[in-house]
């Protein structure tokens, strides 16, 4: 099963996943159940812990190594969890110690440099793989993000910086935490509208990795202002296992990039379930206090929902301009076709009648094409067509206009009255004939004045 997850054959690698696998189980039974004594409690939150950050960074750092295709982002997220496992030892092997625990202390700087890394490594991925993908999806992504981080503010962040006991610089720090946090929220969402809300392993197991790390900041942060134990041994478990699942997405085969992007409901239905739950946070805010931050998020995700619609109106409207043209246009030399001369002419007549001005339409036929398409192909006679086509609705631009009623029949209706022999029609008629070596193609017009 282990070697279907992974993509590599390497023993080493597959042992190492499985033994990883096994201790996170173990640790976590401890930190949740309290299964053993306090003896191996302090040896899982010291030295089983840093054991398994430790080999997450290895993990990816060879996946980096052994892999040439995306080792700019396994690079850099390798680093994340190299400055996450740092301050985490820096933390657990010295700063924990010390009366009073600092706060900020130089841990933080390493894991806000980690913040800065896993951004990096994300925004790879993603201007990589998904940078072709049409503005529409980059908006709903947005949507999705900004609504996550709208609810994510109302519901922890007043806690987290209305505490008593903070000082100006750690209540700087948390926003900046919980800031963090929410962006990388945003980054994922926009990742996952960008696969069209069906993202592939490696994206899907990063993105698991992402949303793990945000939720386990914020509840730390929150049991952090409360005073409250109840989120301690959750978030324990919760790090390290985002820091194996980032190594998982490594070992992951890269997904191949879809011809074409698949175009569902949810396509629909998430963004706009995203944008009815951050109007419901704008709404809510109407009644009772909302903290500012959420409803700045909240606003941001509407006013891209606005944008979002804009968009998608004036994809409409190219689309409708697009179809309506191609159903009066010859697709193949570009010529108004048949319906389009029913519609004009029947306009056409109707002004005649009523100014008393004359028309003329031009019927032809080219004599010789089909010998012409049997000794040559029909991919040389689409050609052909092409260019006499091109050449008549030049020559008659002055007085009208030519269309392609179908085949080889080519019709002009012109303003003014006109015999077989005037100089309009018969360049019309040269304008539909050529010449060459095995071939002769030529127009026959019997005309009728209207």
């Amino acid at each position: 099963m282990l070697i279907k997850v992974l993509d590599t054959r390497s023993r080493a690698v597959q042992a190492a996943f499985a033994a990883a696998g096994i201790a996170l189980l173990v640790f976590a039974a401890q930190e949740l159940l309290q299964l053993w004594g306090p003896g191996f409690q302090v040896v899982c939150e010291t030295w089983l812990y840093t054991a398994l950050e430790v080999c997450a960074v290895m993990l990816c750092a060879a996946a980096a190594i052994r892999r040439s295709a995306d080792r700019a982002q396994w690079v850099l997220l390798t680093a994340a969890l190299a400055l996450w496992t740092i301050g985490d030892g820096l933390w657990t092997f010295w700063l924990e110690s010390l009366q009073p625990v600092p706060y900020p202390s130089v841990a933080d700087v390493a894991y806000v440099l980690g913040y800065v890394c896993f951004f990096a490594g994300l925004s790879t991925v993603l201007v990589r793989r998904l940078r072709h993908r049409a503005a529409a999806l980059w908006l709903d992504g947005l949507v999705a993000g900004f609504t996550l981080a709208a609810v994510g503010w109302a519901l922890v962040v007043p806690t987290i910086l209305a505490s008593p006991h903070s000082t100006l610089a750690a209540t700087a720090l948390n926003t900046a935490y919980v800031l963090l946090d929410l962006l990388l929220l945003v980054a994922v969402a926009v990742g996952y509208a960008l696969s069209g809300w069906r993202a592939g392993r490696r994206l899907g197991t990063l993105a698991a990795a992402f949303m793990i790390l945000a939720v386990a900041d914020l509840t730390y942060l929150y049991g952090e202002a409360t005073a409250s134990a109840a989120f301690h041994s959750i978030d324990n478990v919760m790090w390290p296992m985002m820091m194996l699942l980032v190594a998982l997405a490594a070992w992951q085969a890269p997904e191949k990039e879809a011809n074409r992007l698949h175009t569902g409901r949810e396509t629909v239905l998430v963004p706009a379930t995203f944008g009815l739950i951050s109007l419901g946070v704008l709404v809510r805010a109407t009644q009772v206090p909302v903290d500012a931050g959420a409803v700045a998020f909240a606003t941001a995700a509407m006013l891209v929902a606005g944008a979002r619609a804009t968009l998608t109106y004036l994809e409409n409207v190219r689309m409708l301009d697009r179809q309506t043209s191609d159903a009066v246009t010859d697709a193949l030399t570009g010529l108004r076709n048949r319906r389009a001369l029913i519609e004009e002419l029947t306009g056409a007549v109707a002004r005649s009648l009523r100014t008393g001005d004359p028309l003329t339409l031009c019927f032809f036929d080219l004599n010789g094409f089909k010998h012409y398409n049997d000794s040559f192909g029909h991919a040389a006679g689409d050609e052909l067509l092409r260019r006499l086509g091109s050449a008549v609705a030049a020559a008659v631009e002055p007085h009208g206009r030519a269309y392609r009623l179908g085949g080889d029949e080519f019709c002009v209706l012109l303003s003014g009255r006109f015999d077989a022999d005037s100089e309009p029609v018969r360049l019309a008629g040269r304008m539909l004939s050529e010449r060459g070596e095995g071939f002769a193609v030529s127009a026959a017009c019997p005309n009728e004045s209207l």
